[in-house]
């Protein structure tokens, strides 16, 4: 293991409305497709990931590194930082 931070927890509090929409948007549209019988709308998938943002559900990660943002559920950023 390294001493070296390469990880760094972004409260989305302190990201502008514009930059936090982007980032979700970007989120979401890499999940995938849609399985079952209702699709969502990049409106309902936008509110759901806001309100795993503030439930504490996934956490926005900054990659001091790669310098790239990731969102995780707080069990991926663990094991995560276990690997450094």
């Amino acid at each position: 293991m390294s001493d070296l931070i390469k990880h760094v927890i972004i409260p989305y509090k302190k990201l502008s409305e514009n930059t936090l929409k982007n980032l979700l948007e970007s989120y979401i549209s890499r999940e995938g497709t849609d399985y079952g019988s209702y699709e969502f709308t990049i409106d309902d998938k936008l509110s759901k990931a806001m309100q795993d943002l503030k439930n504490g559900h996934v956490i926005i990660i900054w990659n001091l590194i790669d310098e790239n943002l990731q969102i995780l559920t707080p069990f991926e950023y663990d094991k995560l930082i276990s690997r450094q």
